[in-house]
């Protein structure tokens, strides 16, 4: 899933399936960052190769400048207009530096890899509206950082620097099928703040507002979480995701367990039946949150959000569909499950650019509950 010919990105770019981006059996995984610097663009990014049968002279790297999701493929960027810089390696993940002279004139850039020895590709979207003024490392000049981290010192590229500390908790997602919010969304307080000129280190955990000018609107956040994460680790931390599967009666025993890891045990074997399956899916659904954490954390935690909801109750979607504002994730028919549907929209604040919400409708009740049923059965689609 996930891997299409190069030809075909041309040829169906009205429905570019973007798939392998939530796929962690996919060839390749892509983390980036844009950075503006007066007329340049400088986009960093760490490549994984996840398949081991290849390595980084397998692939060749083309970057398109495209008006929307839906534009065709037509010639890639002249290499004589940016800079390519292979920085370094860690293992199987490659760090890369591409310095644009000009700013695109489009809104999008793609990056293509392609492998030599099979003939596919991946497309990875870099949206412009991405792009920052404000870089944050955690000390090497390409290291950035990206959303989330433990503890550390960071530095930035500049050197009066304002932060605004927020140590509260960000409601989770709701169902897909509840069109009502009653959680109203609370102000965020600040908690605290300070100034920083080139460096500032972050001990405790919470979120983090960056700014050079504290009357513009132009910000970068940054969530500081415990060091295992996106790894849960403690029994507090594994019951919180039970809420998208469990009752609300179960929710209540759940409560009771504070920290308890015999009566956390007796709580899944009670729900499953059976050892054996009860170790089935907690594998299945904490590797999903796990993921979920990885790829969707902004300024709350992965699995709390939208598409961390989703991902950690459905798993991977198996089409993914992409716009600028919009966001569409299928799951196609099987001999358990009719064909779903989800639909995010970009939900741009100061504190995310890149944050999307659900778009929830009252027809996702039966497909959702069929999942959370088969789920607890210890069926995965």
């Amino acid at each position: 899933m996930g891997l299409l010919l190069v030809s075909a990105f041309r040829a169906l770019s009205q429905e570019m399936d973007y798939s392998h981006l939530y796929n962690p059996k996919a060839e390749l995984s892509l983390d980036h960052q844009l950075v503006q610097e007066g007329d340049k663009l400088i986009v960093l990014f760490a490549m994984k190769i996840q398949n081991q049968n290849y390595q980084l002279y397998d692939y060749t790297f083309e970057l398109y400048n495209l008006e929307n999701y839906s534009s065709e493929f037509t010639a890639p960027l002249v290499k004589d207009s940016y800079d390519s810089i292979y920085l370094e390696s860690n293992a199987s993940t490659h760090y890369f530096k591409f310095v644009l002279n000009d700013l695109p004139p489009l809104p999008l850039l793609v990056l293509e890899i392609k492998n030599k020895k099979t003939g596919f590709g991946l497309s990875f979207d870099l949206p412009l509206y991405d792009k920052q003024n404000l870089f944050l490392n955690n000390g090497s000049a390409h290291k950035f950082v990206n959303n989330w981290t433990a503890p550390t010192q960071i530095s930035f590229n500049s050197d009066n620097i304002y932060c605004y500390y927020y140590n509260q908790s960000f409601p989770l997602g709701l169902p897909p099928m509840v069109t009502k919010d009653d959680f109203k969304n609370k102000e965020l307080k600040v908690d605290s703040s300070f100034s920083s000129s080139g460096t500032a280190k972050l001990k405790g955990q919470g979120l983090y507002l960056f700014m050079t000018d504290t009357a513009g609107t132009e910000a970068v956040s940054l969530r500081v979480v415990y060091e295992y994460f996106p790894k849960m680790t403690t029994i507090d931390q594994l019951v919180e995701p039970l809420r998208y599967i469990t009752s609300r009666d179960e929710q209540v025993v759940l409560e009771g367990i504070e920290g308890d890891k015999r009566k956390f045990d007796k709580f899944w074997l009670n729900l499953t039946g059976s050892a054996s399956r009860a170790k089935s899916i907690i594998k299945v659904y904490y590797s999903r949150v796990e993921e979920a954490n990885a790829m969707f954390t902004t300024y709350k935690e992965g699995w709390r959000t939208d598409m961390g909801m989703i991902y950690s109750v459905m798993g991977p979607p198996d089409e993914v569909i992409k716009s600028f504002n919009e966001e569409t994730w299928v799951y196609l028919a099987n001999r358990n499950l009719p064909k779903r549907k989800y639909s995010f929209i970009r939900a741009a604040s100061v504190f995310s650019k890149s944050h999307f919400v659900l778009i929830r409708e009252k027809k996702h009740a039966e497909s959702w509950f069929e999942t959370i049923d088969l789920l607890r059965k210890g069926i995965f689609r």
